[in-house]
This record gives C-alpha cells, sequence and structure tokens, in this order.
C-alpha cells in the first residue's frame, strides 16, 4: 500500500468544540445499584429454585431456572461493583473528540469510536442504546468472556453496547443529549469530508481559501 492509498484516520471532533467530559457516579448512585443488585440477586435466585412459567420471549431460549440463576449470578458481581464504586473516585464514562468510554461495569464495551456509531438513543428500562455501524467489529478487540455477555445484550436491547446513565454526575438526559450532539458533530464531519472528496481540485482549493480569508 502506498502513501496515497492510506485510509483515512477515524473522525475526530475537534476538542476546541468539544471538551472532554469525564462523569462520575454519585454516592446514592452506587448505593441505588447496590440495592437493586440485592433484589435481582432475591429474584434470581427464586427463580432458579422454583422455575416458574414465564411468558417472556428470553425463556424461549432456555429453561427459568438457568435464567434465574444466570441473573442472580450476575447481579452478585455489579453488586459487589456498587460497593467499589462508593469507594472509587475514577470516571465511569468519558465522552471526548475520539469517542467514548464506558468503565461503569466489567461488562462495559469500553472504548468505542464515534465512526463505530450509527446512533444513540433511549431505550426501555431507562437505558440508552448506542446502535454500532458494525457489531462484531467492536466486540472481536474484546475478551470472550465478556464477548458472551454482550451478544446477550445484542439480543434483548438489539445492539451490545448499551449505557446505563442513571445515577451520574450530570443526569441522564444531559448526558444523552451530549451524546447525539458528538454523533452530530462527526456525521456533519463525514458529510463536508466526502463533499471535498467529490469536489474538482480547483473548487476545493478555493472552498480552503475562502475558509481562511477574512471577512470583507
Amino acid at each position: 500500500m502506498t502513501h496515497t492509498d492510506r485510509p483515512p484516520p477515524p473522525p475526530r471532533i475537534d476538542t476546541d468544540d468539544f471538551e472532554p467530559i469525564e462523569v462520575r457516579e454519585t454516592r446514592v448512585g452506587s448505593a441505588l445499584q447496590v440495592l437493586l443488585s440485592l433484589v435481582l440477586i432475591v429474584l434470581g435466585v427464586w427463580i432458579g429454585v422454583t422455575g416458574p412459567e414465564v411468558p417472556l420471549r428470553i425463556f424461549e431460549l432456555l429453561p427459568p431456572r438457568f435464567w434465574g440463576f444466570l441473573t442472580a449470578g450476575f447481579f452478585s458481581v455489579t453488586g459487589v461493583h456498587g460497593v467499589t464504586g462508593l469507594l472509587r473516585k475514577d470516571p465511569v464514562l468519558v465522552i471526548d473528540g475520539d469517542g467514548i468510554e464506558d468503565r461503569r461495569t466489567w461488562f462495559s464495551a469500553g472504548r468505542v469510536r464515534w465512526d463505530e456509531i450509527a446512533d444513540v438513543e433511549s431505550v426501555r428500562f431507562r437505558m440508552v442504546a448506542v446502535r454500532l455501524t458494525e457489531a462484531e467489529s467492536v466486540l472481536e478487540r474484546l475478551p470472550l468472556w465478556k464477548r458472551w455477555f454482550l451478544r446477550l445484550d445484542h439480543w434483548i436491547f438489539g445492539t451490545p453496547v448499551h449505557l446505563a446513565l442513571g445515577g451520574l454526575e450530570g443526569g441522564r438526559e444531559a448526558l444523552l443529549e451530549t451524546l447525539q450532539h458528538g454523533l452530530e458533530r462527526v456525521q456533519v464531519a463525514d458529510v463536508r469530508a466526502a463533499a471535498k472528496l467529490q469536489a474538482p481540485p480547483d473548487a476545493t482549493a478555493e472552498a480552503s481559501e475562502a475558509d481562511i480569508s477574512p471577512p470583507p
């Protein structure tokens, strides 16, 4: 591959216009995570022991007892994570010019670049779904055990990457708006870059000169 054939770098937001944001958990949010985990652990154990008939799509794949014990195990981990959240001070969500990085739980997808994101929207359970352009390319760089859990999320939410923004500094709605704003900026940059590639060389040069020329 020659120098001219190299692919362009991933889109990046100008950090002069988009300040990197580091979001931390509130103590109330961590405490609620622990409380919710305890409730779901009890519910999971009850389902695992009694095996009730529940008319949900997820129970069509494997028996309720399996999902009950899986739920109890999963939320045991998140409960421990909530306890550590009461003690730690490092950010659990980073939004910057390269993309987003979710560090809130051990099952989070981690860093996802803006060019890998197709859309960001609010879904059920007050979760925020991050729709990906190529889900497998994001999953491939993760450990096998994490891939398994995120593929389950993909089946439930329609994407392997989703964010729980409740209990974070700034509030859920403000953070969702920030994510959508960042994605819009990258999409606008992509459109401008594509227009420059399709424009004749003379037109591109004139446009560049117009961008830097002082107003009359």
